[in-house]
């Protein structure tokens, strides 16, 4: 029996008779497979996302000036110069299909980018120190560059990480102000803010009062991570121009955290916490805040040494058993009366436990205070 296959005749193509055995067969579907499953396999995405806004200080706008990048070669691609940058002082509007133009003579494989943001971007570049006649101290070192990068909580372990001091800075510049408008919108989580800006905004920052009056508006409700402002400049009374800032914000807080190893199943004592200066990148990560809310309870799992202790890594201690023959305190007035009842549920210290007279069989329900002991 013959399989009818197909080849190439001149311009044409015309079918003639092949043998084809079960074994060519084989390989066939074989290779059909492997090529099904290199297709499957591919490459990762490279994500930009493009800012509506942007403020360069160089001759170049890169692509990491106007757009933040994730994925394979972000850090290379980032560098990349997209453009020529307006003149000082000056604005331009670089269209998203501008920047996939240049990113293509780069070479890029365009079935693994994804651009997403903005279609647009407005980008200022404003005038030097000196061509904006601003007062600033020679000695002033409080730029974005000099703000150390929060390092992540370590999410293995959800313990945070120690915060690097940074220079806080002046605040009669924009940056200061920002620091203290964000300050007070994070006053309620307690502890303090860690923020960090895109040093390409390193002069804008720098603009300070007398000569500039800023006001600043939340475009979010977001407290930590990337939080969008507005900030509008004014000079002699008279708006200057409307800025988009991005702050990278972190909570610094002091919690508690294991001095030793702690064993799962150990009641913790007063020296096996200290309190410990943590990073956070979000609001619901940070742990217990006072020592008196682990001492006394019980580890449900091990804890490494200066690791966070959190609500979830302890439970209360039971101080009493069921079936536990408890000394119960009753005071009425300046009487105390002290009888003994048998326990029919356990619980630990400050909670409620259901017990019974042996006496009358009568059931009640009274707090424990102590080792087999409640009121």
């Amino acid at each position: 029996m013959q399989d009818a296959g197909w080849t190439s005749a001149g311009s044409g193509i015309v079918s003639k008779p092949t043998r084809c055995g079960g074994a060519r067969m084989g390989v066939i579907v074989a290779t059909l497979l492997v090529t099904t499953i290199a297709r499957a396999e591919l490459p990762a995405e490279t994500v930009v996302r493009i800012y509506p806004t942007a403020v360069v200080t160089s001759d170049q706008v890169t692509l990491k000036d106007i757009a933040t990048i994730e994925g394979e070669g972000a850090q290379l691609a980032g560098g990349w110069a997209i453009t020529a940058a307006p003149g000082l002082g000056q604005e331009a509007v670089l269209e998203q299909s501008t920047v996939q133009q240049a990113l293509l003579r780069r070479g890029i494989n365009p079935g693994t980018w994804v651009f997403r943001g903005s279609a647009k971007c407005r980008i200022s570049r404003p005038m030097p120190v000196g061509g904006l006649r601003r007062e600033v101290p020679a000695t002033m070192a409080a730029d974005t560059d000099s703000v150390a990068k929060p390092q992540a909580a370590d999410t293995g372990s959800r313990t945070g990480v120690p915060k690097p001091q940074a220079v806080e800075p002046d605040p009669d510049t924009l940056e200061g102000m920002i620091h203290r408008h964000i300050a007070e919108r994070m006053a309620g989580l307690g502890g303090k803010s860690s923020i960090q800006m895109n040093p390409a905004l390193r002069e804008l920052l720098r603009l300070s009062k007398p000569t500039y009056e800023f006001h600043i508006t939340d475009r979010s409700d977001r407290l930590v991570g990337l939080v969008p402002l507005e900030v509008a400049i004014y000079r002699e009374g008279k708006l200057e121009q409307v800025q988009s800032v991005l702050a990278d914000v972190s909570l610094v807080k002091t919690v508690v955290a294991a001095a030793g190893p702690i064993n799962r199943g150990q009641t913790i004592r007063p020296q096996d916490v200290v309190l410990l200066e943590r990073t956070f990148d979000r609001t619901d990560k940070p742990g217990l805040v006072n020592l008196s809310a682990a001492v006394g309870q019980r580890a449900i799992r091990f804890i490494n040494k200066d690791e966070m202790v959190t609500g979830k890594d302890i439970e209360p201690v039971p101080l009493v058993l069921r079936n536990d023959v408890v000394m119960v305190t009753a005071r009425r007035g300046s009487v105390t009366i002290k009888a003994a009842a048998k326990a029919l549920t356990s619980a630990g210290y400050g909670e409620a436990v259901v017990l019974r007279n042996e006496s009358s069989k009568e059931t009640f329900t009274a707090t424990v205070t102590g080792q087999k002991a409640a009121e």
